[in-house]
C-alpha cells in the first residue's frame, strides 16, 4: 500500500512507494528504535547524503570504470533500463570485485551502478536489463531523496562491526534483505519479463551463462516455490544476512508479478493476488531468517576454488552415473567450469571425480545451505543437459546430497524440478547407495603387486579377474583395470592360463610362474613335524588338563576362540570398508600382509561420507580401548585376524581367526586412521584357538609345534593350513572373496561334528594370546607328572602346597620349608602385622595376604622382594594390572635397587630396554663399588619407623 505521508522522490515512471516492499518500513522503524544502533543512526542521518567525489574515488580504487567504448552493449542496456524506469541524468558503470559500497546509492549525480564480478558476461539482454533495473531501483528507493536512504550506511557499519548484539544484527539484516526485495521489483519493471528476471537469479546462483542454462525458468521457479512452500509448512528458516537466498527472491518476485499492484502498474500478470496478501506472505517467510547466513546471493560468482571443484566433481558423478558421458553433458560442464577450473578435463574420469569430491566436500558442508544449494543448481543443469533424465542420475543427485549432509534438502528441491521437466518422480525417500571413496592409485597397484608376488612365491595359484580388479578399486572389471592387471602379471613373472579379457569375471583363473620366474625361484620344503605319544592320564594330570582347557576359553567367551559378531570398541569387521571404496578392505589386508602401512580412512573422507564417519567412530573406540588396556595391564593384543577357522569340534563351536597380524592404530589429521604393523612383531598363529582344537580332538600338542605354527604363519595362511593339516586339522576355504562376519548361529546348529571351514573374514580386534604361554607351562607340568623319574615336589615348587592333602602326602610335598637364619631387615617402614607376613613368607611355600586399600600391601611386597634378594634368591612379581607393578618398581627404585629389576610389561616392547639393562650390568662387572654416602643414609634411617 502507498504511504501518503512519504514524499515521491526522485522522479520515476513508477511511484516508488507503490513498488516498495511493505516490510521495509517496519524494518526501518526497528533499526531507528534500536538503542544499540542509535549512535550509528544519528551519525548517518547527520551526514545528509554522500560525498560523490569520495565515493567515486573508493569505487575507482577497487573497481573498473566501464566506459561506453569498453562495454557498448552494457551501456545500451543500462540506458534502456533507465528509460524503462524513467530515470534521467548521467550514469556511470563500475565492474566490482569486492563488496558492495553502501554509499553509492546516496550519490545524487551521476547515478552510480556497480555490477559484481563477471556477471555481465553471463547475462542475456533481458537479464541484463533486470540487473541494471535492480541497481537503479536501489537509487530510486534508497537513494539521496529517500527518508530512510541513510540507513544503508547503518546496515553497512553494523554488519562490519566486531560485536553486534543479536537484536541489532537481526534488525539491520531484515532491513538489508527487505531492500533487496524492493530492488528486485524494479528489476522486473525494467526488463518487463518474469522469465528474464528469473534467469538473472539462475545465473547469479549457479555462475552459468544464460546461453548455457539447460533447464528453463519454469523448472527453476517450481523448485523455488517448492522450497518456500516447505518453509511455510514447517515454519523453518530461510537463509540470508544482507541478501535473501535466491529461492526466496525468485518466489517473492513471482508472487509480486501475480499481484493486483503489478497488474495496475504494468498491465501485465494475472492480478489475481491482493498486494496485502503478497506482502504479508513475504514478510512472514522473511521473519524466519536467522541473523547469520549468506552474505551475498551470488555464491558461485565468489572465488571459492574448493566449492567449484566439488560442484564439478559432483556434476561429473551425476553425468557418469548412467554409464556414459554424453557430448551435451561435457559441453554443459565445460560451460560452467571451463573458465573456473583450469584442468577441468581431468575431472571427467570417474576416479578423479571421486577423489576431488572427497577432498572438497567438507568445504561445501562447512559453507552451509547456501553452498549446498548452489551445488544443486549445477547438478540440475547437468541432469537436463542431454535432454533425458535417467533413474541412476536422480539417485546420484540424492547420493551427493546425502554426502554433503543435505539429502533431505536435495530431495525437496528435486521433486518440483523433475515434475516440470516432465519426469515421473520416483520414491526419493528410499535409501540410495552412498558414493564410494576413490581408490588411491598408488595403494591399489601396490596391493595388487603384493598379492601377485604372493602367488608367485607359492609357485602359482588361482584368482578371478574380478578379485584382481577389485584390488585396483574396480568392481566392474573395466578394460583399463584388466590392462593394468595384465601389465602387472607380466611384471612379477606370472602368466594366466587363459585370455584375461575374455575370461568370465568371477571364475578363478589359473596363474603360473613364467619359465624365467620358475628358474629363479627357490622352493622351500614344508616343515615336517615329529609325533609324540600322548602322556598318561593320572589324577593330577587329569586335573591339570582340566585347568588347561579352561585356560583356552572352554567357556567360549574369548574372541580368540569364538567371535559370533563384532562389538563396538572390541572388534571391527574390515568388510565394512567396502562401503567406502571398491576393494578397499582387500587392499588394506594385502598391504598389512606385506608388512606395509595401510590407510583405513582419511580425515577428508570423514567429512563427506557417512560410511567413513562411521568407520572413524569405530576406530576411535578401538583406539581408546587399546590405550586403556596398555595402560592398565600392559597388554598389546590388537590384531587383524583372518581368515576365520569355523567349525564344530567335539560338539564345541569355534569361530576365530587362525592367523593374527599384530598392528597399531595410527591416527592422522581429521579423525583419519591407518593400520601399522607393530614394530618387531611378525604374524602369528592363534595359539589359543589351535590348542583348544587339539584338546577337543584329543590330539597331543608337541613341544615345538607352537614355534612351528608361528614360523608357518610368517608364510601366510596357506603355509599355516599345511602345518595344521599334517596334525589332522583340515579346513578348506568357503569362498575366495572377502565376506562380512555375519551372524550364522542358525546355520551352525545344523553343522555335523567335525566340519571345519575357513571363512574369508577379516576383523580388527582384540584377540588375547597371553594365556597361550601359560598353556605351555601346563603342558610341561602334565609331562612332568607322567615322568616317574622327575622329583615332582621340586618341579611344582610353591604350587605343590595348593594340592589336596592326600596328593601332597602321596607326592611327598610339605607345606613348610626351612626358614632362613638371616636377620630380617625391611627397607621400608613395617608395622608388626607386616613383619609377621615377612617371617611367615620365609617358612611357607604359599601364603595369601589380604587387606583393604591403604594398609601397606605394596610396602610388604617391596620388603619381601628385598628380603629374598638379600638371600640370593630370584623373585618374580606378577600382576594383571600394570599400574600395580609400576608402584612396586618405583618403591624399589627409591631404595636404590632399580639395577636389580627387570620390568617387563610387554614381551616384545620391553625386550630392547631389558637387553640394554643387562648389557649395562655386564659392563659394570660382577661387583658394584661401595657407596659410602648411600650406606650412611641407610644407617641414619635404620631402624625404620612403623606406619601409624
Amino acid at each position: 500500500m502507498t504511504d501518503p505521508t512519504r514524499p515521491e522522490a526522485p522522479a520515476s515512471r513508477y511511484a516508488v512507494e507503490a513498488v516498495r516492499f511493505l516490510g521495509e518500513a517496519q524494518a526501518a522503524r526497528a533499526v531507528r528504535g534500536d538503542i544499540w544502533l542509535a549512535d550509528l543512526v544519528v551519525a548517518a542521518t547527520a551526514a545528509g547524503g554522500a560525498d560523490a567525489q569520495r565515493v567515486r574515488r573508493q569505487l575507482l580504487a577497487r573497481s573498473v570504470l566501464l566506459t561506453e567504448g569498453m562495454a557498448p552493449e552494457a551501456w545500451a542496456q543500462a540506458r534502456a533500463a533507465a528509460e524503462a524506469l524513467g530515470v534521467t541524468g548521467p550514469l556511470e558503470l563500475f565492474q566490482s570485485a569486492g563488496e558492495e559500497n553502501a554509499g553509492i546509492h546516496l550519490v545524487q549525480s551521476p547515478v552510480l551502478l556497480e555490477i559484481r564480478g563477471r556477471l555481465l558476461s553471463l547475462l542475456d539482454a533481458g537479464a541484463t536489463l533486470a540487473v541494471f533495473g535492480h541497481e537503479l531501483g536501489h537509487w530510486l528507493a534508497h537513494g539521496p531523496d529517500s527518508p530512510d536512504g541513510a540507513l544503508g550506511l547503518v546496515v553497512s557499519a553494523a554488519l562490519h562491526h566486531g560485536a553486534v548484539p543479536e537484536h541489532a544484527a537481526r534488525h539491520v539484516s531484515a532491513l538489508s534483505m527487505a531492500r533487496e526485495i524492493t530492488a528486485d521489483r524494479f528489476g522486473l519493471l525494467a526488463c518487463g519479463s518474469l522469465d528474464a528476471a528469473l534467469r538473472l537469479e539462475m545465473a547469479t546462483t549457479t555462475g552459468l551463462s544464460a546461453a548455457d542454462l539447460t533447464w528453463d525458468t519454469t523448472a527453476y521457479l517450481a523448485q523455488c516455490r517448492g522450497l518456500i512452500e516447505a518453509v511455510e509448512a514447517e515454519g523453518s528458516a530461510v537463509l540470508g544476512r544482507t541478501h535473501p537466498e535466491h529461492g526466496l527472491r525468485a518466489w517473492a518476485l513471482w508472487l509480486w508479478s501475480e499481484s493486483d499492484r503489478y497488474h495496475a502498474l504494468t498491465g501485465k500478470g494475472p492480478g489475481s493476488r491482493p498486494i496485502d496478501e503478497v506482502e504479508a506472505r513475504i514478510a512472514k517467510v522473511m521473519g524466519n531468517a536467522p541473523t547469520g547466513g549468506l552474505a551475498e546471493g551470488a555464491l558461485m560468482l565468489d572465488p571459492v576454488p574448493e566449492v567449484h571443484e566439488c560442484a564439478l566433481a559432483a556434476a561429473v558423478l551425476v553425468a557418469l552415473s548412467d554409464g556414459t558421458l554424453s557430448d551435451e553433458e561435457v559441453l554443459a560442464i565445460e560451460g560452467v567450469f571451463g573458465h573456473r577450473v583450469a584442468d577441468w578435463q581431468r575431472y571427467l574420469a570417474w576416479d578423479s571425480a571421486l577423489e576431488a569430491f572427497a577432498d572438497t566436500g567438507a568445504v561445501v558442508i562447512a559453507g552451509g545451505a547456501g553452498a549446498q544449494r548452489a551445488v544443486f543448481q549445477v547438478l540440475v543443469h547437468v541432469l537436463a543437459a542431454d535432454g533425458k533424465v535417467e533413474q541412476s542420475e536422480i539417485e546420484m543427485v540424492c547420493s551427493v546430497g546425502d554426502a554433503l549432509r543435505c539429502g533431505t534438502l536435495y530431495r525437496a528441491l528435486l521433486t518440483p524440478v523433475l515434475r516440470t521437466l516432465g519426469v515421473e518422480v520416483p520414491d526419493l525417500d528410499g535409501a540410495v547407495k552412498p558414493i564410494p571413496m576413490p581408490a588411491r592409485t598408488d595403494e591399489a597397484e601396490a596391493a595388487l603387486e603384493i598379492f601377485l608376488r604372493g602367488v608367485l612365491r607359492r609357485g602359482g595359484g588361482e584368482a578371478s579377474p574380478r578379485r584382481m580388479s577389485r584390488l585396483l578399486g574396480d568392481q566392474d572389471c573395466g578394460p583399463e583395470s584388466l590392462t593394468t592387471v595384465q601389465r602387472m602379471l607380466e611384471a612379477v613373472g606370472l602368466e594366466a592360463e587363459g585370455d584375461l579379457a575374455e575370461w568370465p569375471r568371477d571364475r578363478p583363473l589359473r596363474l603360473r610362474p613364467t619359465e624365467a620366474a620358475r628358474l629363479a625361484m627357490n622352493e622351500d620344503a614344508a616343515p615336517i613335524l615329529k609325533d609324540i605319544d600322548e602322556p598318561a592320564r593320572k589324577r593330577l594330570s587329569t586335573a591339570l588338563t582340566r585347568l588347561r582347557d579352561q585356560l583356552v576359553s572352554g567357556d567360549g567367551r574369548s574372541p580368540s576362540i569364538r567371535l559370533r559378531r563384532t562389538r563396538s570398541g572390541r572388534s571391527f569387521d574390515l568388510a565394512e570398508l567396502e562401503g567406502l571404496s571398491v576393494g578397499h578392505a582387500e587392499r588394506v589386508l594385502t598391504l598389512l600382509r606385506a608388512g606395509s602401512r595401510a590407510r583405513v580412512v582419511d580425515g577428508r573422507e570423514v567429512g563427506v561420507h557417512d560410511g567413513a564417519a562411521r568407520v572413524s567412530r569405530e576406530l576411535v573406540a578401538l583406539e581408546r580401548e587399546a590405550i586403556g588396556r596398555a595402560e592398565e595391564t600392559g597388554a598389546r593384543d590388537l590384531y587383524v585376524g583372518g581368515p576365520f577357522l569355523t567349525g564344530v569340534v567335539g560338539g564345541y563351536l569355534v569361530r576365530a581367526p587362525i592367523l593374527l597380524h599384530p598392528v597399531d592404530l595410527e591416527r592422522s589429521q581429521g579423525r583419519g586412521f591407518a593400520l601399522v604393523p607393530r614394530p618387531g612383531e611378525l604374524p602369528v598363529a592363534n595359539q589359543a584357538l589351535v590348542r583348544l582344537l587339539f584338546a577337543k580332538k584329543g590330539l597331543s600338542f608337541p613341544d615345538d609345534l607352537a614355534e612351528t605354527l608361528n614360523q608357518a604363519a610368517e608364510g601366510g595362511v596357506e603355509a599355516l593350513r599345511a602345518v595344521l593339516a599334517e596334525q589332522g586339522i583340515v579346513a578348506r576355504p568357503e569362498t575366495e572373496a572377502l565376506q562380512a562376519l555375519d551372524p550364522r548361529d542358525e546355520a551352525f546348529a545344523s553343522w555335523p561334528d567335525g566340519r571345519v571351514v575357513l571363512e574369508s573374514c577379516a576383523v580388527l580386534g582384540f584377540f588375547p594370546q597371553s594365556s597361550s604361554d601359560m598353556i605351555q607351562d601346563y603342558d610341561a607340568l602334565i609331562a612332568a607328572v607322567a615322568d616317574p623319574g622327575l622329583p615332582l615336589a621340586e618341579h611344582l615348587g610353591a604350587a605343590g602346597a595348593l594340592l589336596p592333602a592326600d596328593l601332597r602326602q602321596a607326592l611327598g610335598i610339605t607345606d613348610s620349608v626351612p626358614s632362613s637364619p638371616a636377620p630380617l631387615v625391611p627397607v621400608v617402614a613395617a608395622d608388626p602385622s607386616q613383619l609377621a607376613v615377612l617371617r611367615q613368607a620365609r617358612s611357607r611355600r604359599a601364603l595369601v595376604v589380604d587387606g583393604p586399600p591403604g594398609t601397606g600391601k605394596s610396602q610388604v611386597i617391596v620388603n619381601l622382594v628385598v628380603d629374598a634378594l638379600s638371600r640370593g634368591e630370584t623373585v618374580a612379581v606378577v600382576c594383571e594390572k600394570r599400574a600395580a607393578l609400576d608402584v612396586v618398581a618405583q618403591r624399589l627404585d627409591a631404595v636404590g635397587l632399580r639395577h636389580l629389576l627387570a620390568v617387563v610389561h610387554d614381551v616384545n616392547e620391553d625386550r630392547r630396554p631389558l637387553f640394554e639393562q643387562v648389557l649395562r650390568r655386564l659392563d659394570e662387572g660382577l661387583a658394584r663399588d661401595h657407596d659410602p654416602v648411600a650406606a650412611d643414609r641407610l644407617d641414619e634411617s635404620w631402624p625404620p619407623s612403623p606406619r601409624p
